[in-house]
C-alpha cells in the first residue's frame, strides 16, 4: 500500500520542512475538484496544526475554512479591517430582527454594519453586540425581536459592504 502523499498536501508539508513553523498558502494554487477542498482543509491544517505550524491561508471559501480556523483576517480596501480570534468574532456579530416601529425608529447603536427593511420587518447587522446593544434594541422592539449569530461568510459579507449605519 502507497502511504506517500501527494498533490496540494504534499507540497505544502515539503514547504514546512523548508520554512519551519510558519508556511502562507494561497488556496487558489490548489488544483482540486471543489468537493475536496474541505477535506483538504481539514487534513491540512488539522495535520500542520498538531506539529504546531502556523497556517496562513488566503481564501475566499469561508465555510470550509470555518471549521478548522481559530484566527480570522480580513482587508478591506488594503487595510486590515478585523483581526480577531474566530470565536471572539462570531460572539461580537449578531443580527437582529424585529417589527418596523409606526415612527420607523432603529437604535443608534455603535457598530451596526448594515441595516433593511422589508415588509414590517427590519433587519440589523452589528458588529460589536453586547448587553447594552440589546438593550437599546429591546426599547424598540420589545419582546418581538430575534437575535441570531453569523457564519463567518455572514460577517465577512456585512464587513465588506462597509457601515451605512441607518435602515435602506
Amino acid at each position: 500500500m502507497n502511504t506517500e502523499k501527494t498533490g496540494p498536501v504534499a507540497e505544502v508539508e515539503n514547504l514546512t520542512v523548508k520554512f519551519g513553523r510558519t508556511i502562507a498558502v494561497d488556496q487558489a494554487s490548489f488544483v482540486v475538484e471543489q468537493g475536496e477542498v474541505y477535506a483538504l482543509f481539514d487534513e491540512l491544517i488539522g495535520e500542520l496544526a498538531e506539529r504546531g505550524t502556523t497556517v496562513l491561508l488566503t481564501t475566499h471559501d469561508l465555510t470550509g475554512i470555518e471549521g478548522v480556523a481559530t484566527r480570522v483576517g480580513v482587508i478591506r480596501e488594503g487595510r486590515m479591517v478585523i483581526d480577531e480570534d474566530l470565536e471572539v468574532l462570531k460572539a461580537g456579530f449578531r443580527r437582529v430582527r424585529f417589527p418596523r416601529a409606526e415612527d420607523g425608529e432603529v437604535p443608534r447603536v455603535p457598530g451596526i454594519l448594515c441595516s433593511s427593511s422589508t415588509s414590517g420587518l427590519v433587519e440589523v447587522i452589528v458588529s460589536n453586540f453586547d448587553d447594552a446593544a440589546e438593550m437599546a434594541f429591546r426599547e424598540v422592539a420589545g419582546d418581538r425581536m430575534e437575535i441570531s449569530g453569523l457564519s463567518l461568510e455572514e460577517i465577512f459579507i456585512a464587513v465588506s459592504s462597509g457601515s451605512d449605519g441607518g435602515v435602506s
